[in-house]
């Protein structure tokens, strides 16, 4: 358990930050948001290029079945 002069210490050395603690939640909290918009991203570029494949994929296979005479 600390002492209290440890613990009148603590709480000064916490006055004299300013808040910094608060900033720096700040900044994570922007990186969060920021890194949650660049993952939605992904995941929307992701599910167009699965799109765009699978259309491919379709027009090829039709094509196939054209040369072949299917």
């Amino acid at each position: 358990m600390a002492s209290p002069d440890t613990e009148a210490t603590t709480e000064k050395d916490d006055e004299a930050k300013g808040g910094t603690d608060d900033i720096f939640d700040d900044i994570f909290a922007e990186e969060e948001t920021e890194d949650s918009e660049r993952l939605k991203a992904f995941a929307d570029l992701e599910q167009l290029t699965m799109t765009e494949i699978a259309a491919e994929t379709e027009a090829v296979l039709e094509e196939l079945k054209i040369r072949q005479g299917s």
